[in-house]
């Protein structure tokens, strides 16, 4: 199976993988390529970094067991349900895949330890410079900022926090990309003829800006005819975000210059011919920036999701299942509500936003949440009442007091419940992790408090299923009557269209219908094929729910 390798630069590139692992969980349409996540970040313990790896490594976990699940279950069932369904894909089913020949790869460059420690000084031997050539020193002054008595000087930074915005810096130290044996030898080794690649990075800031030239040149100029010609994109991040700080000076990075250095790289990408050599690029970005803490790097850099990193996640997405190249341009101008809202993406034209493809996302998203609603609510919360479901009996979804995994050895199917929850990060441990997907749909909508665009598609704040759809109304007109000497008097009030649970697990659910039918043969499968079905009735019982009645699909034919 063809691979796409994603090289994702610095904390943006690490922001928009973490969504596109989101998209994934729920399903893109034709996204049937295993992607390689390859994370380059001289920060070595960014936060945002580190919560991207976490949401990948979980992940993986449910996308093995469903794996497992589809080779082990009997192929009669599975004609049966495919011919129930077609045209949709199941969650979770892209792998996430692994570079063969690395030591513990957890999909990032394993940089230099001595960066803990190194200031840009040192890495370019400053003190000794003079040795090689008598002016050498004298043309770095020239280069860099030299003044001794701030610690936010070029040559005084400590690069265990990146490059802090300085591109002049990281153009020399990814001068060294081509040493690194995660590039030079495991990438080369495992990319096969007709496997793409995707770079993604900010252009106002050092690590992306810097990085972004030297992978293209990389591969282009690589000794191996594959890379060389493969099929390359680039996600092009403007600036999205300013560092909300009263004075510009207290740190290293300047948000006043970053449309300025934008520009820069920019007119550089296009003068040097740099350009040419890619088949598709995307430009993100939104002019109404989210103001940031001034975090310039490390475990306390985890900025809140934006939505320039969903379009970001959609640009890989797009290019992952588009056969087209081209040049996308895309400025958020207002917030994401609906199809309405979505052709308000468009800066230019050349537009993926403006057919059905973004739509199709959103689409996955909403059913994705309701599927996540069913799980906390009716699997997890209500134990008793599941217990008395004969099909949730088959497949053995027994609890442990609501811990997932029962005590001594777990079943599959509790592997993947287990892993599941883990994924969404339940609405009550929101204060202890912000991981999962229920916090990142969560800093998506809440953008609005930093006074920029948002995803205002849920309320997560309501608990009801029928009402946590943004400006979407899931209940029925109350009913009035006119009462002489009275007047109009309210006799029945408004409704909700649905009862939630009892749908998805209705006998006119068509999700169920194969697995019903095969009952008797689900007693006699393998316990692995259980996370399969489990994961194939969460995917196909939204769909369901949509037109379970006229009333219903009504409303969600206002809804992606």
């Amino acid at each position: 199976m063809a691979k796409t390798f994603i090289f994702a630069i610095g904390g943006t590139g690490a922001r928009v993988l973490r969504s596109l692992t989101m998209l994934m969980a729920s399903g893109v349409k034709g996204m049937t390529e295993d992607i390689c996540p390859i994370i380059i970040d001289y920060d070595l313990h960014n936060g945002d970094k580190d919560r991207a790896i976490t949401c990948m490594k979980r992940y993986s976990e449910i996308q093995t067991l469903v794996a497992q699940g589809e080779s082990n279950i009997d192929s009669k069932i599975i004609s049966e349900y495919e011919d129930c369904h077609k045209g949709y894909r199941p969650y979770f089913s892209t792998k996430i895949g692994q570079l063969n020949g690395i030591k513990n790869w957890s999909w990032q460059f394993n940089l230099r330890e001595e960066m803990e420690s190194l200031k840009y000084s040192d890495y370019i031997d400053y003190d000794n410079v003079n040795l090689y050539t008598p002016t050498s020193q004298d043309f770095v002054n020239c280069l860099y900022d030299t003044n001794i008595n701030s610690v936010y000087t070029e040559l005084n930074l400590n690069m265990k926090e990146g490059f802090q915005g300085n591109p002049n810096i990281g153009s020399v130290v990814f001068n060294d990309l081509k040493e690194y044996p995660e590039f030079n030898n495991a990438f080369s080794n495992n990319f096969r003829a007709g496997d793409r690649i995707v770079v993604i990075g900010s252009i106002f800031g050092g690590t992306g800006s810097s990085g972004i030239p030297k992978i293209v040149n990389a591969i282009r100029n690589h000794s191996k005819a594959d890379i060389k010609k493969a099929s390359l994109s680039v996600v092009l991040v403007l600036p999205y975000f300013a560092v909300n700080s009263s004075n510009d000076n207290e740190i290293s990075i300047k948000s006043n210059i970053f449309n300025s250095k934008t520009k820069a790289a920019l007119n550089y990408y296009e003068r040097s011919g740099l350009n040419a050599l890619i088949n598709s690029i995307y430009y993100v970005g939104d002019k109404v920036q989210t103001k940031v803490e001034p975090h310039i790097g490390n475990k306390a850099q985890k900025n809140d999701a934006h939505i320039v990193e969903l379009i970001g996640a959609m640009s890989v997405a797009h290019f992952i299942t588009s056969a087209s190249n081209g040049k996308y341009k895309f400025n958020v101008v207002n917030d994401i509500v609906d199809g309405v809202g979505i052709h308000e993406l468009v800066g230019e034209s050349n537009s993926w936003a403006q057919n059905e493809f973004v739509t199709s996302i959103l689409h996955n998203m909403v059913n994705f949440m309701l599927s996540v609603h069913y799980f906390l609510d009716n699997i997890v919360s209500s134990q008793k009442r599941m217990d008395e479901r004969q099909f949730y009996k088959e497949l053995k979804l027994d609890f442990d007091n609501k811990k997932m995994r029962s005590s001594g050895n777990s079943i599959p199917i509790q592997d993947y419940c287990a892993a599941f929850y883990d994924f969404i990060c339940k609405k009550e441990d929101l204060s202890d992790t912000d991981d999962g997907f229920w916090p990142w749909m969560q800093e998506l909508h809440n953008q609005q408090s930093h006074g920029t665009h948002r995803l205002k598609i849920f309320n997560l704040d309501k608990g009801n299923i029928v009402d946590f759809l943004s400006e979407f109304n899931f209940r029925s007109e109350p009913t009035r009557i006119n009462i002489p000497f009275r007047g109009e008097v309210e006799i029945a009030s408004a409704r909700p269209l649905m009862d939630y649970s009892d749908q998805f697990d209705s006998s006119l659910n068509n999700s169920l219908v194969p697995y019903r039918k095969g009952q008797k043969q689900l007693q006699e499968e393998s316990k692995e094929a259980y996370p399969y079905i489990f994961n194939d009735i969460l995917t196909k019982m939204p769909e369901e729910v949509r037109k379970f009645n006229a009333k219903l699909e009504e409303r969600f034919k206002m809804v992606p």
